[in-house]
């Protein structure tokens, strides 16, 4: 009767509520609850024939993943979309919904927490996040058409360390590619892109020591983000979470990002071969934080490395 039980529980935990269609887009909309006992919303795209998942995982901030067009229909707001009409044809298009995030119903806003809702303030730390991307994995699987194993996930920026902590907590995890992601030393990286800033070492290892010394406040705001949010990513290591995991790895950088600083790519790699990992390392002459090289419109460059990313992982 205990084990009945405990199955029960964890049905009711993993299993998906009923599919709902986005209104002219090939995504499913369905909702889980995760470990934390929150309602967790995430998207799946549909295929005729089983394939493994690709979660493709967002950059920072708390814009909505689909937005509404005049005619009735839902744009998609962000890359799912894009690699979807890339990897479509290999893989089941997985993208997570932000706990707290603004509704589809508000338009986008930046890649801080400026203008986001409180409880997605509240809510978005590295930890939090991670478990409602794993439950939505979770869930994922246990839908007809997913094939359990061989499953990629993409993170860019922010996302890229979500990328490289879920190898960690979901051995299913294949392949993961971190695209203008930081790097080993999240503290060192931010000190180096202040300087590219003019902004002196010392004041940011200030900003780093007042984070510190309230990690959990959600009012006090560095460079737009709470210190509840920051405590968590300046204390990510991706290369301790890679290397403890059998994914292969993917990296990729432009070499005029201006968001986060080339440096971070170049320690991870690094790192991670030092460690004894391959790592499939690509960057990009002259591109920027999507990846977009000089005489690329958005979203091309990102479309091009998604294509290198289907490729590596099918090769």
């Amino acid at each position: 009767m205990r084990r009945l039980l405990s199955a029960v529980l964890v049905l009711l935990v993993v299993a998906p509520a009923a599919a709902e269609r986005v209104p002219g887009t090939q995504f499913e909309k369905l909702s889980t609850t995760d470990g934390l006992g929150r309602r967790v919303t995430y998207y799946l795209s549909d295929s005729a024939t089983p394939k493994p998942l690709a979660l493709v995982i967002q950059g920072s901030g708390c814009s909505a993943l689909f937005r509404p067009l005049a005619d009735g229909a839902m744009s998609a707001v962000g890359y799912h979309n894009v690699f979807r009409s890339i990897g479509g044809e290999r893989y089941r298009v997985l993208a997570v919904e932000k706990p707290g995030a603004r509704s589809t119903s508000e338009p986008p806003v930046g890649g801080t927490a400026e203008g986001c809702p409180q409880a997605f303030i509240e809510e978005h730390t590295l930890d939090r996040w991670a478990e409602a991307l794993k439950a939505s994995l979770a869930a994922a699987r246990s839908i007809a058409g997913v094939i359990a194993d061989r499953t990629l996930v993409i993170g860019h920026s922010e996302g890229g360390v979500l990328a490289a902590r879920l190898t960690r907590l979901d051995p299913a995890i294949a392949h993961a590619a971190l695209l203008a992601s930081p790097g080993p030393d999240p503290v060192e990286e931010l000190a180096i892109w202040g300087e590219s800033r003019k902004r002196p070492r010392a004041d940011t290892l200030a900003m780093v020591a007042s984070i510190r010394a309230a990690p959990d406040s959600t009012s006090d705001l560095v460079l737009g983000h709470p210190h509840r949010r920051w405590s968590g990513f300046l204390a990510a290591d991706p290369v301790a979470d890679l290397l403890v995991s059998k994914a292969r790895i993917f990296a990729a950088q432009g070499e005029a990002d201006a968001n986060w600083p080339v440096a971070a790519h170049d320690a991870l790699v690094t790192r991670l071969r030092a460690g004894g990992r391959e790592v499939m390392a690509l960057r990009i002459p002259g591109a920027d934080h999507a990846l977009n090289a000089p005489g690329q419109r958005p979203p091309e460059g990102m479309a091009e490395v998604f294509r290198k990313i289907v490729a590596w992982a099918n090769g």
